[in-house]
């Protein structure tokens, strides 16, 4: 029998072994050598770099390529990036399910509560899609314009209050807009008030926003996880977790006695499986727990309403930060003001309440909406291993490969968007619009944002709600400007305040001030 100490030397050695093929051996034996990369620096010298978003877009432009480029990250890995729409399709649609999430990535998010539709795998993912899917369509987004407006109006609200305090009228966006987000995502989905604004201090709501805040260090803890083990990987970030002081268990709670409350309550109403879309009546938990209630268990329905909330929180506050930074750059100031005379030209005086048709009334709006969403997406790239043996555009995929999805490099791709993708300008989506040419218009898989296929973003519809009403209130009232003597965070010579964690984000500030007339 072995001893203790011969097994753990065992488990070194295989360590050892282990990480010298990857970045020794693994890159010549590779079935994939004869793809073209882009020229990277000496072994030793990046060795523990993972190249950036910044960088995966600039090889897909410089690259000469048919689909494919080759390049290595972390301790050597390889990785493959598709560049064509095509190996989207194949990849997000005919075989989606051959396609794995990083497990390491899924382990990191668990612990601020995200799991339910987006970790679930294979059978175990289709069956939650099928149940749950349903309750994110746009007929229920529309039904909430009223209850986001009010959202919105309390945080304008909020917003001149800490203009006021600020030195300069300068404040820190992305904070405000988590408990924005929170708030609002509290009475839409949930019809619970946080107390967010008026009560930013409360322990459950400093714990839980605090769990994104040490998402930014999400780079390093990815790292430490390709080391470990796939079986060790949940354990391990929670561990990381426990001693980073992630604490959301107060959140859980709460969200999962609200879940009991309201299957408690539809139990005893014998509600039907359709929920009556009416405005203020059927949030969104009120609309899984009907469809999902007879076939999923609470603990899956509670983790699918946290995942639902981490997503409204982290993903829409950092998508509305990145449009309030386009904006405020001295370079679109034009945009804004044409943006306020829309809004102002619609509504003259601050709205009381808000509608679907009202908005969809907005062109301008929208496309700025568009806009941001293409030119920053949250999630800038994603991973995929390949579970299943496949071919992607006639490339043979070997299972564990790992694939780069670049949504980013893909939103600004300039042979898909033109010359000027790089450049903000809200009026292309109008042009899209108005094009009647099915052969020129642009592919649906050219914007990347929210996904595309199975595992697409079901909260796409929210988002832009709450973009849309949120810009709405701000922009019609206020001139958004970014401070001077702080530099550009997107500028060159400022990417290093590009952070790439779980989302793509920046210290983002902007001066407010109020524009008479409304």
């Amino acid at each position: 029998m072995l001893s203790s100490a011969a097994i753990v030397l065992a488990a070194i050695s295989w360590g050892c072994s282990y990480i010298i093929y990857l970045i020794f051996v693994a890159s010549i034996i590779s079935p994939y050598r004869h793809l073209p990369k882009p020229s990277q620096p000496p072994l030793l010298s990046r060795l523990f770099h993972e190249p950036s978003t910044f960088e995966i877009e600039q090889w897909m432009r410089n690259v000469p390529n048919d689909g494919f480029i080759r390049y290595f990250g972390f301790l050597n890995q390889e990785r493959l990036i598709v560049t064509k729409l095509e190996g989207f399709k194949e990849m997000l649609l005919r075989d989606i399910y051959k396609f794995d999430k990083l497990s390491r990535l899924s382990a990191l998010q668990a612990p601020a509560g995200v799991s339910g539709l987006v970790s679930a795998k294979g059978t175990l993912h289709k069956i939650h899609r099928r149940h749950t899917i349903a309750a994110y369509n746009t007929s229920w987004a529309k039904t909430l314009y009223p209850t986001i407006w009010g959202s919105a109006r309390k945080a304008t609200d909020s917003l001149v209050k800490r203009a006021g305090k600020a030195p300069d009228g300068v404040v820190e966006v992305n904070r405000f807009m988590r408990e924005v987000c929170l708030q609002t995502v509290g009475q839409a989905a949930f019809s619970i008030d946080l107390g967010v604004l008026e009560m930013p201090e409360q322990e459950m709501i400093q714990k839980y926003l605090y769990a994104f805040d040490v998402g930014i260090k999400a780079p390093f803890f990815m790292k430490l996880l390709q080391v470990c083990p796939t079986s060790l990987q949940l354990f391990a970030a929670t561990a990381v977790s426990k001693v980073v002081r992630v604490d959301i268990s107060a959140m859980k709670q709460r969200i999962r006695a609200t879940m009991r409350s309201k299957m408690g309550a539809m139990r005893a109403s014998n509600f039907g499986k359709e929920p009556p879309l009416e405005e203020g009546k059927v949030d969104l938990l009120d609309a899984i727990c009907l469809r999902a209630s007879p076939f999923l268990s609470e603990n899956s329905l509670t983790k699918h309403a946290l995942t639902t909330l981490a997503g409204s929180v982290e993903m829409v506050s950092n998508q509305l930060a990145w449009t309030i930074y386009a904006l405020a750059r001295q370079e679109n100031q034009h945009i804004q003001n044409r943006l306020r005379s829309e809004i102002r030209s619609h509504f003259p005086s601050h709205p009381d309440s808000i509608s679907w048709e009202q908005l969809k009334a907005l062109p301008y709006l929208n496309g700025v909406v568009n806009e941001a969403l293409r030119m920053f997406p949250s999630v800038a790239h994603r991973y995929r291993i390949c579970n299943t043996p496949t071919t992607i555009l006639g490339e043979p995929i070997h299972r564990g490969a790992m694939l780069i999805w670049p949504i980013y490099g893909t939103n600004r791709n300039p042979e898909l968007w033109g010359d000027d993708a790089d450049q903000f300008r809200p009026e292309r989506w109008a042009q899209d619009a108005s094009n009647k040419d099915e052969e020129s218009r642009r592919d649906t898989y050219a914007f990347m944002t929210f996904g595309q296929g199975p595992r697409k973003c079901p909260g796409e519809h929210y988002s832009r709600v709450v973009m849309a009403c949120m810009l709405l209130a701000w922009v019609g009232q206020f001139r958004l400007k970014l401070p001077t003597g702080r530099g550009d965070v997107f500028e060159d010579n400022g990417r290093g305040q590009v952070k790439f964690g779980i989302v793509m984000k920046a210290p983002i500030s902007v001066e407010i001030e109020e524009v008479p007339g409304w």
